[in-house]
């Protein structure tokens, strides 16, 4: 067998039969469809709320937390994480020089200023930490 036979034997018959659907149309139960969107919406409802209580006990204050942005949901998924690069020398924390380069940065009047993501402060993740590899 080829493919001509494989159309031939499959695919047109089956185009065949969803024309055949969309120009009789099919019976749709309202009332169990509109029961069925209830349920769901309020199993989406109960399970935001599970995981904004389970959001708050991550990382405390976090009330103002959205979980459609992904933004939001990328620092508070990957922010503990902390990739060192492998080489010989060591990592060396550097949140003091980081403050101090924002600071400069929004002195500076050539450049635009940096909005400040209010998830990624420390108070938001503490055990948060910028590491800087140096050769």
């Amino acid at each position: 067998r080829n493919m001509s036979d494989l159309y031939c034997i499959y695919w047109l018959p089956f185009g065949a039969l969803l024309t055949d659907m969309e120009r009789i149309g099919l019976k749709v139960d309202l009332q169990h469809l509109k029961k069925i969107q209830n349920e769901a919406e309020n199993e989406r409802s109960f399970n935001r709320e599970k995981f904004l209580e389970w959001v708050n006990t991550v990382a405390p204050n976090t009330k103002e937390f959205n979980p459609t942005s992904p933004s939001q949901m990328q620092q508070l998924l990957f922010a503990p994480f902390h990739r060192v690069k492998k080489s010989k020398s060591k990592a060396k924390p550097v949140d003091e020089d980081l403050e101090d380069i924002l600071e400069a940065e929004e002195q500076s009047e050539d450049k635009p200023k940096v909005r400040k993501n209010p998830l990624a402060s420390k108070a938001f993740f503490p055990e948060t930490r910028i590491f800087r590899v140096e050769n």
